[in-house]
């Protein structure tokens, strides 16, 4: 879907467009092995992908302001996307959207307190915000917009969408 193709348009854009250099168009299971990328974080993802690119031409001194141009890059990418192909290869388990609808509605919030949902991922934020609304949980009514964005940062188009 999105999310994995923008790994690799993060680094061609950031590292090989600066360098002059083009990076010929992969996946990520065509360039790391299953076990460099499964079950990482989308940071930990990029740094792997940055090294296996530039090899040691890529630094620990470079590491902090090229990742964070790959996140605001790949966060670019999956936004220009409709929200099928955001959605595409991925689904909510079993019985969450039903779950969250039910914790969201009033007959079940006993004295008008609100069943307070959370999300942890290793996605770059924008993009985990990015498919919760292409999978029809921010539809649920569980989650509630963010009073201040959280590390200094706005996603835009997506401020509505807010974690706990």
């Amino acid at each position: 879907g999105a999310h994995g193709r923008s790994f690799v348009h993060a680094v061609d854009t950031v590292l090989g467009g600066k360098s002059g250099t083009a990076f010929p168009v992969r996946t990520i299971p065509e360039i790391l092995e299953k076990h460099e990328f499964h079950g990482s974080t989308d940071g930990l993802i990029l740094l792997r992908l940055a090294r296996k690119t530039l090899g040691s031409s890529f630094t620990f001194s470079d590491t902090r302001s090229k990742v964070d141009e790959m996140m605001k890059e790949m966060f670019n990418f999956v936004s220009s996307c409709e929200d099928s192909e955001v959605a595409r290869g991925i689904a909510p388990l079993p019985g969450v959207l039903q779950t969250l609808k039910t914790l969201a509605s009033e007959r079940h919030n006993k004295g008008g307190e609100k069943v307070a949902c959370g999300l942890v991922t290793g996605n770059v934020e924008g993009i985990a915000r990015r498919k919760m609304k292409a999978l029809g949980i921010l539809d649920t009514g569980a989650l509630t917009p963010l009073s201040e964005p959280q590390g200094g940062r706005i996603w835009e188009g997506v401020e509505d969408i807010g974690f706990l």
